[in-house]
């Protein structure tokens, strides 16, 4: 789909959005449209590549004629004639000049050939970055509301805890001591929960940064996605992709290549340069005393003009050796992005087998907990297990639960950082993570509900 097309049914997203109830949810595809039409670090960068793409014509116009006018007029005062005599003289001149043999034009227009790539190149890479960054705020929300659920369960067994240990101690069955205890563990229970609520209300405000409308749910993951290893299954062929595809490492490559023909240009100062000049001089001057008869004055004039340089301080040989330096620099930053796009895949493809593994192990925690609670709730049935210990074996399932979405996320967020690396991140990628979400606000977990956000 064309960028502009993109931009008109963002911009229609973010019309739509000011006329939507107050319990509006969004899916992270329509949250990327509307960012693709509101974020002012990606629409800085598309403003940038449209600045960069006018280096090719103006360096194109150095190879051009140029062409200027220049009126005048001239006002003469002679005293010392009797009489004397006052006039004004008008006249133009055109000036037309071709650059015939200028070394140094021809190689900044390639350099502004590279210029031009690099834009297109780093638009590119700031629509890769914006999926990266919308996607991992996106989960990151999720992820602490995932907290929530669980500190809000925290607190509510450390309230029971407390609850029975101040009527154990009416009664006489326990010291203060267990009251106290009991009461610093709900406390602690209690400031969790404000620090988890304070870390939603901030994941979401970055989240508006971005997209630039307010929102009051998310759709959350489904609770069964498939994990599928990166293909192909050898982490070579995505470090080679990488050094081929990776954008980071093409920009750096264009600027080695500018710093390249920044030694030629400067060698250049060495050559004689050509041009051809052509001009028309005319000029009036009206009847005077002395002149009766008005004159016109016609000079035409073609030339061609060879600069030669012979010796400018040694500014020329200074600067070819400021661009050898440059293009070390360069090359060094070449090699920077080399092995750190090599490492970053690496760590990436890694990362994504080290989540697959994670999040099959916390399966297994998850159904381990559920089980284990299913255990003590039947022992409380028959008066073996108190009602402290269901709560506490509640609190296990959902912090298995809790890390076991975490580790989902993390998959799905390798997934997008491997194939950032690999040069192949568009779009379409976002496309599949939406469709692993929920889309029925009927069918979301109780804590994703936009009522439930912030509820007590």
């Amino acid at each position: 789909m064309p960028t502009q097309n993109k931009k008109q049914i963002g911009l229609l997203l973010a019309w739509l959005s000011c006329f939507s109830a107050p319990t509006q949810a969004e899916d992270l595809l329509t949250l990327y449209h509307l960012a693709l039409a509101n974020d002012p670090t990606f629409l800085a960068s598309e403003a940038e590549m449209r600045a960069t793409n006018e280096v090719v014509p103006q360096a194109f116009s150095r190879l051009l004629p140029s062409a200027q006018v220049t009126l005048s007029t001239t006002a003469h005062d002679y005293d010392l004639l009797i009489p004397k005599s006052r006039f004004n003289t008008h006249g133009y001149t055109v000036n037309l000049t071709q650059p015939i043999f200028h070394p140094d034009y021809f190689s900044q227009l390639k350099q502004a050939s590279h210029q031009k790539q690099i834009g297109v190149i780093s638009y590119a890479l700031k629509k890769q970055q914006l999926i990266l960054r919308i996607s991992q705020i996106y989960f990151d929300l999720l992820a602490s509301l995932d907290d929530l659920r669980f500190a809000k369960s925290q607190r509510t067994v450390f309230t029971k805890e407390l609850e029975q240990a101040q009527q154990r101690f009416e009664v006489g069955l326990v010291a203060i001591t267990e009251v106290h205890e009991a009461k610093a563990k709900r406390d602690l229970a209690l400031a969790r929960e404000v620090s988890t609520k304070n870390t939603v209300a901030n994941n979401k405000e970055k989240l508006i940064e971005i997209v630039g409308v307010d929102f009051q749910g998310l759709a959350p993951l489904q609770k069964e996605i498939t994990f599928h290893k990166p293909l192909p299954e050898d982490k070579n062929i995505w470090v080679q992709a990488a050094l081929k595809h990776n954008l980071e490492l093409q920009i750096a490559q264009k600027n080695s290549a500018i710093a390249k023909y920044d030694i030629f240009n400067a060698r250049f100062g060495h050559l004689p340069t050509v041009d051809l000049q052509a001009s028309k001089d005319k000029s009036k001057v009206p009847p005077t005393s002395f002149l009766p008869d008005k004159e016109v004055f016609t000079n035409n004039t073609v030339s061609l003009n060879v600069t030669v340089p012979l010796f400018q301080g040694g500014a020329i040989v200074s600067k070819t050796r400021q661009a050898s330096a440059k293009l070390d620099q360069a090359n060094r930053e070449v090699d920077l992005q080399v092995r750190t796009r090599s490492s970053k895949t690496s760590q990436a493809y890694r990362s994504i087998h080290s989540s697959i593994s994670e999040a099959h192990a916390l399966s297994q925690a998850v159904i381990s907990n559920q089980s284990a609670l299913s255990a003590v709730r039947a022992a409380y049935e028959v008066g073996t297990r108190t009602i402290l210990e269901v709560l506490a074996a509640e609190t296990d399932v959902l912090s298995a639960q809790r890390d076991f979405s975490k580790a989902r996320y993390k998959y799905v967020i390798e997934g997008l950082n491997l194939k950032s690396e690999s040069g192949s991140l568009n779009e379409e990628d976002m496309i599949q993570i939406n469709q692993l979400l929920i889309q029925n606000i009927s069918s979301w977990p109780e804590q994703y509900l936009p009522v439930n956000y912030f509820s007590e």
